[in-house]
């Protein structure tokens, strides 16, 4: 359950970050919205990150463990 959990946080969170770059070409640059949307851009980019460092950590010890079996 707890994988599934993290997969769909990793896919959840890169889906809004796709958004989140396309708001980028539409939003007026120096506007309020502008700034939001590269502060939620800068967020989603670090949350994807760590996420995705999580997922990788977790399979790298998973296969570590089958190959010791």
């Amino acid at each position: 359950m707890r994988d599934k959990l993290t997969t769909y946080a990793f896919k959840f969170g890169l889906v809004l970050l796709l958004l989140t770059v396309a708001m980028l070409f539409i939003v007026t640059p120096g506007t309020a919205e502008s700034y939001i949307t590269w502060v939620t851009f800068g967020l989603l980019t670090l949350f994807d990150g760590v996420i995705g460092i999580v997922l990788f950590v977790k399979s790298r010890k998973e296969l570590k463990n089958e190959v010791k079996k």
